[in-house]
């Protein structure tokens, strides 16, 4: 919840390292075409609502939580509780699903298919792409 909560202040109002335009028009983002630089800004990017990172900052730990726990339970013999680790991924998905839904765009998969299928996407909320530029100040500096 603490790295949500920090990390949320990276992209706030909006700053030009935190914008990503693929120049097709629409403000499509270009989130996998470079997937190793700069991945961080990009997920900031994808995830500024408050609630979409808390949401995150529970949902996705559970994903390798499931996948230890799987393992200890094939290591332990006790794979009749196979509906723990597949409950732990569900229930993941359905967080960072409405947290995607609160902030107005799709989960990274889609965006992923529907980019490979050739499909249009939404992988950075509208409510960002096109957000103005902060009003100049008005102080003078005399």
């Amino acid at each position: 919840m603490l790295v949500a909560a920090s990390l949320a202040g990276a992209c706030r109002g909006v700053s030009t390292a935190c914008q990503f335009d693929s120049g097709r028009g629409g403000g499509q983002a270009d989130d996998y075409d470079d997937p190793m630089g700069g991945w961080v800004q990009r997920w900031l990017a994808r995830h500024r609502h408050p609630v979409s990172l808390a949401l995150h900052g529970v949902a996705v730990p559970m994903l390798p939580l499931a996948g230890v726990l799987a393992g200890l339970q094939l290591v332990n013999d006790a794979w009749h509780l196979w509906w723990r680790p597949v409950l732990l991924v569900i229930v993941s998905y359905a967080l960072q699903w409405i947290g995607h839904h609160v902030e107005g765009n799709e989960m990274g998969e889609i965006v992923a298919l529907k980019k490979l299928l050739g499909l249009p996407y939404v992988a950075v909320s509208p409510r960002y792409t096109d957000a103005p530029a902060p009003p100049p100040s008005n102080r003078s500096t005399t």
